[in-house]
């Protein structure tokens, strides 16, 4: 039980920093309140309860947990890459473009992990998460082009 709580801990205080870094970014606020509720379904929360906070869970159940996560939140970029159903989720060729308010939410998400594992809000104008994590990123050109407006503006304010 005491993992249990300490997942929704973590999840309430990462949810709490979406909300401060995506009311900076212009993300939508309804966006910001339903941010990760999906983490508290079924299919998510125990599996991350016993990875992160119990005594190691199976990685099968881990890994569908994580895959439904990214496929049920269109804030992350995955949910936008095109999916084959005979594959069970896994991503083939072709991406879709973002809307502008999740790439907002998705940088809004960035920050707040930034400020979750490391205690500081990220440096906007020298990003590493970013910088180690942009070539795995499939992205449709659009969402490209949104992304870097969106970082651009985050390196306009003090964090």
């Amino acid at each position: 039980m005491n993992s249990y709580l300490r997942l929704i801990t973590a999840v309430l205080l990462h949810k709490w920093y979406v909300f401060i870094a995506g009311r900076r970014l212009k993300a939508p606020f309804w966006n910001l309140v339903v941010h990760d509720l999906s983490e508290f379904s079924r299919a998510e929360f125990r599996h991350y309860a016993r990875t992160f906070y119990g005594n190691g869970g199976d990685d099968r159940g881990f890994a569908e947990a994580w895959w439904h996560h990214y496929f049920h939140n269109p804030h992350h970029w995955e949910y936008w890459v095109s999916r084959n159903p005979h594959m069970r989720g896994i991503p083939t060729a072709g991406t879709r473009p973002m809307p502008e308010v999740c790439v907002r939410e998705m940088v809004a998400d960035w920050f707040a992990a930034g400020k979750v594992y490391n205690r500081a809000w990220p440096d906007p104008r020298d990003f590493t998460w970013y910088h180690e994590n942009k070539d795995r990123m499939q992205l449709h050109p659009l969402t490209w082009a949104r992304l870097l407006v969106v970082l651009d503006e985050a390196a306009q304010y003090q964090w």
